[in-house]
């Protein structure tokens, strides 16, 4: 399915196996995959892989915790993550897997702030490490990339809310929507 997935020799690190360091092709190919690298030119993007390191991690191993500082963020070149958290009576919730050809830890990147969850290696991992500054530096001069994270931020931001608005509308649909206002249709409610 991606072509740097095609790694040759094998190596060893921390007790995991890994492979030799994907290609300048293979790394790429992830970025030209993804839903905002992909709108930069070939320059760009060769330019941003300049900026990139490959780290290796063995399966069960910690990436990154949650409250940790968020300061890159990640593509997987090979192998599979899970990104988790631990619910208030200390079980784990996890929220997703992310596999070869996926990119984690944007939130952190973008603000700066901790990291909102954990990420593991759930087998051996090879990571293209991208740090916030250089990340950061590549947006200050792409406004039309600004604009669709703004886009993302916000269908993120809204989410929560419909749902609200919809078990709200749910629970009182038996009654009157007056609780809301005085339109009878729900999206004239909406804030």
């Amino acid at each position: 399915m991606y072509g740097y997935l095609r790694l040759l020799a094998i190596g060893s690190q921390g007790g995991g196996t890994f492979m030799n360091s994907p290609t300048h092709e293979e790394k790429r190919q992830i970025f030209e995959q993804h839903f905002l690298f992909g709108k930069l030119s070939n320059g760009e993007i060769d330019s941003l892989i300049g900026y990139t390191r490959v780290e290796r991690y063995a399966a069960g191993r910690e990436i990154f915790g949650k409250g940790s500082p968020g300061q890159s963020l990640m593509a997987v070149l090979r192998g599979s993550i899970k990104i988790s958290s631990l619910s208030s009576d200390g079980k784990e919730v996890v929220f997703r897997f992310i596999n070869a050809g996926e990119i984690f830890g944007e939130i952190a990147t973008l603000d700066g702030g901790e990291r909102s969850a954990d990420a593991a290696a759930m087998t051996d991992c090879e990571l293209l490490v991208l740090n916030r500054r250089d990340f950061l530096r590549m947006l200050e001069n792409r406004a039309d990339l600004c604009m669709i994270l703004l886009k993302i931020l916000c269908l993120r931001l809204r989410r929560p809310a419909n749902k609200s608005r919809t078990s709200f509308f749910a629970s009182s649909s038996r009654g009157s929507r007056k609780h809301c206002c005085s339109s009878p249709r729900p999206s004239a409610c909406a804030g």
